[in-house]
């Protein structure tokens, strides 16, 4: 592919004079081959001495300078490249600028593409070491997801951008990267070979086809069935190599995720996993290959083993873009990120591909009775199993007893299992209460003529319900301000996003206590993840409790910060006015969860400031929750809306 090149004098060098063509119209030229003479003019300085006032020793090197201190240059002007050369732009004498094009060079090849030191477009090595300061091809980006061989300049790149954009606006989608582990699935490799029965007989998961009830030995039937396969949203498969199966837990609305919103926008899968993992589950989630189509990135391709970049896939042109992820770190919080709820069925288990990432950031554990959709597993229930006397052992939790469940670390599930030793997974699940893990529920059976209980699993996760919302809502409103023309500047789905979430909790002022560790080496909270991640969605955070804070995010109660905003709160409630709400630091997360301002009242640490969470819900009737200013809530419902694209 022929491209040209107008060549033009360095900067330093300006003004200058044409004095000589070496090339004329028509020639053929090789690398740095001289095509034209100029001279410049250079301030005289004898820095060593070595000339000092010896003009005759001046003149004999023919540099002489002027009588204002310069000494007249002449230099070559090389290609730098082999070509042709198409156009004189100048003529002798011209004096000229670095901005002046002075020749006009056609190369019979622009190496704009190079897959393993090989030109793409015309075969040509051009991997050779360059020692000129000028390298034989520009192509130094990838961009493509299964090869890091092949590279592109910027110019291919921005073409490629081009192209992509104007076949999305043809088909009135956009672009979405998704992570797999913790954010779409959830993976395990047990070493136990009862893994997958124990599966099969605790956890209550989809099936296509429910096998009829076994009935008991007294001629009862049990109230739970029995099943002999795992339920359709648990899969397995075997890598080389690796010699633990692999199970892969599908997150509740994975399918209907997948199929809404492959209409509306082009998929890919970006994950920190191995190429043969990503593929892997890939087949399982895609069987079809009708939603990714094998755009798929993994972390033999990234080129970082511990950082995601948009630049990656789309060097040039990010505006149509949107990421779902579990972790906003490793994006270093790109403006074009959803986070979502981390998702964790196999507890204790975390990322078993996180291995090279950093450190999840860790927070005070909070009680479990927040008000939470989903509630982990806890040590009652792993430890509750089936007695003789037909009943489960109780685990109530006082009030009172709320510092002691702070400190309680929730065991796996799989630990029912007699004798499991879960030793699973490189990284340690994170420790906060922003991870979703399989509910216990119990079910009556019956064994040996015996009526008793048995735990089972089941998962209530409906995260995938409330992304695929906010991201049918985004697309919508990215076509509804795309203008037809393209007259206009298009859209960016990242300001879009950013006015969205800063609406969430705009008008709220957190102030923290009891949340972040304070150890040696901890980041201070300003440079934590959920004080950046507040201040994303709308908030403004504080170190300390003021007359204008509006909620105190509190770990426990009776920290110095918590007596500060009760003082604050019984001042209010004596004169009428608006104080501090202390909530637990689950308002704040489900609330950015939901992409909703939602109810302080069952967050609340003390059941007195129910009314000052009343007084903030009526101030904030105006405001009212997600996409309260986008003309999307006026339409159909998700489903409807994008089956109608």
């Amino acid at each position: 592919m022929e491209s040209t090149k107008l060549l033009c004098i360095p900067q330093t060098h300006e003004p200058a004079k044409v004095v000589g063509f070496n090339v004329g119209v028509g020639d053929s030229v090789s690398k740095l081959t001289p095509v034209l003479t100029y001279e410049y003019k250079e301030k005289y300085q004898d820095k060593e001495g070595l000339v000092g006032e010896d003009v005759a020793l001046l003149k004999a090197l023919k540099k002489a300078p002027d009588a204002a201190g310069y000494m007249t240059k002449r230099e070559y002007l090389r290609s730098p490249f082999e070509g042709k050369v198409t156009k004189l732009l100048c003529k002798l004498g011209d004096d000229v600028q670095h901005t002046d094009a002075l020749i006009e060079i056609t190369r019979p090849c622009s190496h704009s593409a190079v897959f393993n030191g090989l030109c793409a477009l015309c075969g040509k090595d051009v991997s050779e070491i360059d020692f000129t300061g000028v390298p034989e091809t520009q192509a130094k980006i990838s961009m493509f997801h299964d090869d890091n061989d092949l590279k592109v300049s910027y110019d291919m790149a921005a073409s490629i951008d081009a192209d992509t954009r104007e076949r999305l606006w043809g088909q009135e989608k956009l672009s979405l990267i998704i992570d797999l582990d913790l954010t779409i699935i959830h993976a395990t490799t047990p070493p136990n070979p009862g893994f997958e029965s124990w599966l099969i007989e605790n956890y209550d998961g989809p099936r296509s086809s429910e096998p009829a009830t076994t009935p008991g030995s007294d001629g009862s039937a049990d109230h739970k069935p029995k099943h002999t396969t795992l339920p359709d949203d648990i899969v397995y498969f075997d890598l080389p190599v690796i010699p633990s199966r692999h199970f892969i837990k599908l997150r509740p609305g994975l399918r209907e995720f997948l199929e809404t919103l492959s209409k509306l926008y082009e998929m890919h899968i970006y994950t920190m996993g191995t190429r043969s993992y990503a593929d892997a589950v890939a087949k399982v989630i895609d069987p079809e290959c009708k939603y990714f189509n094998g755009r798929i990135l993994s972390r033999d391709e990234n080129g970082s083993r511990d950082r995601k970049s948009l630049r990656r896939l789309f060097p040039v042109d990010t505006s149509m873009v949107v990421i779902i992820d579990d972790r906003a770190d490793v994006w270093d919080w790109s403006p074009n990120l959803i986070r979502v709820h981390q998702y964790e069925f196999f507890t204790g288990v975390g990322d078993i591909n996180a291995a090279h990432l950093p450190p999840v950031q860790q927070h005070h554990r909070i009680s479990s009775d927040s008000g939470s959709d989903v509630t982990a597993v806890n040590e009652s229930t792993a430890a509750a199993g089936i007695q003789d006397d037909g009943k489960k052992e109780e685990g109530d939790a006082s009030a009172d007893s709320q510092a002691a469940a702070e400190e309680t670390t929730t065991p796996s599930a799989e630990e029912q299992l007699p004798e499991w030793d879960d030793t699973t997974g490189t990284t340690d699940a994170p420790v906060n209460d922003a991870v979703v893990r399989a509910d216990v529920e119990y079910s009556d059976t019956t064994e040996e003529g015996r009526r008793v209980r048995r735990p089972h699993l089941v998962d209530n996760d409906r995260e995938l319900a409330t992304i695929r919302e906010v991201l049918v809502h985004l697309h919508e409103e990215y076509y509804e301000n795309l203008d037809p023309s393209h007259d206009l500047p298009p859209p960016d789905v990242a300001r879009i996003l950013s006015l969205k979430k800063a609406h969430v909790l705009n008008g709220a002022s957190l102030a923290f206590t009891g949340v972040f560790l304070i150890n040696p080496g901890s980041p201070p909270p300003q440079k934590t993840d959920l004080w950046i991640w507040a201040q994303n969605f709308g908030a403004r955070c504080e170190l300390e409790v003021s007359d204008r804070t509006t909620h105190v995010i509190a770990g426990k109660p009776g920290t110095e910060k918590v007596h500060a905003a009760k003082r604050l709160s019984n001042k209010a409630k004596a004169q009428g006015g608006c104080a501090p709400i202390i909530v637990k630091k689950e308002w704040l997360l489900h609330s950015i969860y939901r992409w909703e301002w939602l109810d302080e009242t069952p967050h609340l640490w003390f059941a007195d400031d129910k009314e000052l969470a009343i007084r903030s819900a009526e101030a904030r009737k105006k405001h009212k929750g997600r996409f309260s200013d986008s003309p999307v809530n006026k339409r159909k419902s998700v489903d409807e809306a994008a089956e109608s694209r």
